[in-house]
């Protein structure tokens, strides 16, 4: 993942870069205290949540040779009731104009496959619901304020040295700058050619879990034999299109840890020879 002249170069990704973007205390009043909220549909995006099935036993530990982690919901913790709630549509008396709150869900589909760039999406956000630029940015990552939890950099460390690891995640431009802002923010600039050989983002492959193509870039980038990748992702259909393409994986359900499945990992990896 490597910024854009184009990415530098935009104003409104100034207003991403502050810190009522990344810290919960520091969001503005109105939209800590947002209760009155308009629903739009997010059927793409992660909020819903599902029982947890067991972990699979059918990983032919042996054969794998690199481990591809999704980023949401996996190693970067989510605020999943976010989208689920929906978006705000008047912020007490904040807005700056009269949008009716109606965004058509290609919109979204559009951003994270990198068809529009942040400018577009955020202006047809404002534009639909009377927002300025900044609670649009704002709320739209709030999603991510949990963040990736310390240990995990510690586990990541390990791994790397045992298994070449990438990240394979549906995202876009606002999201990938939080992250890195907030990677930076606890020690690891450095993050995404510290620990991972590559990521690949839909907004760069042009298409999103589980669409097939996805996997396909993914695959041509990495070079091994689909069933020596290991694919960890919290959405079983993401699960399922890469292991029909003969990729092992691991579906990690909502309200699952992902240190159990990180364990099983370090497990693994101190037995390789």
């Amino acid at each position: 993942m490597h910024a854009t002249a184009e990415r530098k170069g935009w104003p409104l990704l100034e207003l991403n870069q502050r810190p009522s973007g990344y810290e919960p205390g520091a969001l503005t009043p109105e939209l800590r205290g947002r209760d009155e909220i308009k629903i739009v549909s997010f059927a793409r995006r992660k909020c819903t949540p599902m029982p947890s099935p067991p972990l699979p036993v059918d990983v032919d530990w042996s054969a794998v040779q690199a481990i591809v982690f999704d980023l949401g919901n996996v190693l970067l913790d989510l605020d999943n009731t976010r989208y689920g709630q929906g978006w705000p549509h008047d912020l007490a008396g904040q807005a700056t104009g009269s949008g009716e709150g109606v965004v058509d869900e290609e919109l979204f589909y559009r951003y994270d496959t990198g068809q529009i760039d942040s400018v577009a999406f955020v202006t047809a956000l404002t534009q639909a619901f009377g927002l300025s630029a900044k609670h649009v940015t704002d709320y739209w990552n709030q999603i991510l304020l949990p963040g990736i939890a310390p240990r995990r950099y510690a586990t990541l460390e390990v791994l790397r040295k045992r298994y070449p690891l990438y990240v394979l995640s549906n995202t876009n431009d606002l999201h990938i700058d939080w992250v890195r802002q907030h990677v930076a923010e606890a020690g690891y600039p450095d993050f995404e050619t510290r620990f991972f050989e590559g990521v690949f983002f839909s907004q760069d492959l042009h298409a999103l879990k589980p669409e097939d193509v996805i996997y396909a870039g993914a695959e041509q980038r990495i070079g091994r034999p689909t069933h020596e990748l290991l694919f960890i992702d919290d959405k079983l259909e993401n699960v399922d299109a890469a292991r029909a393409r003969g990729w092992q994986a691991i579906h990690l359900a909502p309200g699952r840890p992902v240190e159990e499945v990180l364990a099983a990992l370090l497990e693994a990896a101190e037995h390789r020879t």
